[in-house]
């Protein structure tokens, strides 16, 4: 290529995109997936899912529970009061198991709730627990200095492995839903 002449536009093609117009369908996509990020389906679990099986085991004392997203600013809100309203369940859960792995982000909001949250749950007698947690979302966790409310013996491989410690240090066991001891 002579010296003089001009090399061709690396950036046309995202200036005809920009150009062009959006499709509606487009803009109602993205706003649908922002609107299930901030307000993710909560699920309460016992050995199957009590929502969609209400004849699922229950662990008296724990409450295991799975939020379908991140962790950040436009749904820590719903994340603390979806906590609360657990907390106040009859009877008063001791440890609220937050089956983690969908949770592949923490923010500094959504850190300053789970500090707050944690502590006035531990007020309450209350334990905040995760399991399943991927590793860079703890190692935010850790550098948010969150460990110093949230218990570090409360971080869990597996949900299996948090329910089999909350059974060895209250000896508690699986009852079906009409209350009686499971198998």
């Amino acid at each position: 290529m002579a010296a003089n002449q001009r090399q061709p536009s690396t950036d046309k093609g995202c200036r005809q995109a920009h150009n062009q117009r959006q499709d509606p369908k487009d803009l109602n996509a993205c706003g649908d997936g922002v609107h299930r990020l901030a307000k993710p389906i909560p699920s309460s679990l016992g050995r199957s899912t009590p929502g969609s099986f209400p004849d699922a085991e229950r662990l008296p004392g724990c409450v295991l529970f799975r939020f379908d997203a991140p962790l950040f600013f436009a749904n820590a809100r719903t994340f603390r009061d979806q906590v609360r309203r657990l907390a106040r369940s009859e009877p008063t859960p001791r440890w609220i198991v937050v089956a983690a792995e969908p949770i592949t982000d923490v923010d500094t909001t959504a850190a300053d709730m789970l500090e707050d949250l944690d502590e006035a749950l531990n007020a309450r007698g209350i334990s905040l627990v995760f399991a399943d947690m991927k590793d860079p979302v703890r190692e935010k966790i850790e550098r948010y200095e969150l460990t110093r409310t949230i218990d570090p013996a409360h971080f869990f491989p597996t949900v299996g492995a948090a329910v089999a410690a909350f059974q060895d240090q209250f000896g508690a066991d699986w009852v079906s839903a009409a209350g009686k001891q499971a198998s």
